[in-house]
């Protein structure tokens, strides 16, 4: 199972941005992003859909563990 936290700083750092930078592009404050860590807490799928459109990804590939492309094969 993914650890929605980790999943976040990994992304964030690979982007080399800071939390604050992280707050700006998806529209969140950057208390509310740091209250998840100090807290434990976990985003709210709200909050989660504004991470991943600030990384240009989506839900199915934020969750996606092995960092291989998400497709549907039939």
């Amino acid at each position: 199972m993914i650890d929605v936290l980790e999943r976040i700083t990994e992304l964030r750092e690979k982007h080399s941005w800071t939390e604050y930078q992280l707050a700006e592009q998806s529209g969140l404050t950057q208390s509310t992003i740091s209250s998840w860590y100090r807290k434990s807490m976990l985003p709210t799928i709200s909050s989660l859909k504004k991470i991943c459109n600030a990384f240009d990804i989506t839900l199915s590939q934020f969750f996606v563990e092995d960092n291989s492309d998400v497709s549907c094969h039939l």
